[in-house]
């Protein structure tokens, strides 16, 4: 099974920005397979189809990007399983100044325990 996550911001004012790639790339995904992601769940937009052959589950989170981990650990409380694999859609471009703060930190509710996650 797949769980792609599309990070992105709602409202219309981000609908065309860089900060809603995730949510563009699910909603390509979603009309290439005939999939409908607009079941509101968790503070999330969820569909489920199949793609590429597999059992899939996307989820575009209405949390703003950098709360996206409330809406994941949601969705876990109420019973989903999380594949082993997990695919965060999200488009990141920093310029930050020499001394400035750590890049990896723009998503740290997603896995706090896990420092080291690639992002």
């Amino acid at each position: 099974m797949y769980l792609i996550v599309g990070l992105g911001n709602p409202g219309s004012e981000y609908e065309w920005t860089r900060h809603n790639v995730g949510f563009l790339l699910i909603d390509k995904l979603a009309a290439d397979a005939g999939v409908t992601v607009k079941r509101r769940e968790c503070r999330s937009l969820v569909g489920g189809g199949v793609i590429e052959g597999q059992r899939s589950k996307l989820v575009k989170p209405q949390t703003y990007m950098n709360l996206s981990g409330e809406a994941l650990a949601c969705l876990t409380a109420s019973g989903w399983t999380f594949p082993t694999t997990l695919r965060l859609l999200a488009f990141r471009f920093n310029l930050l100044p020499p001394g400035g703060p750590d890049p990896r930190t723009s998503f740290p509710v997603l896995a706090p325990e896990e420092p080291d996650l690639p992002r």
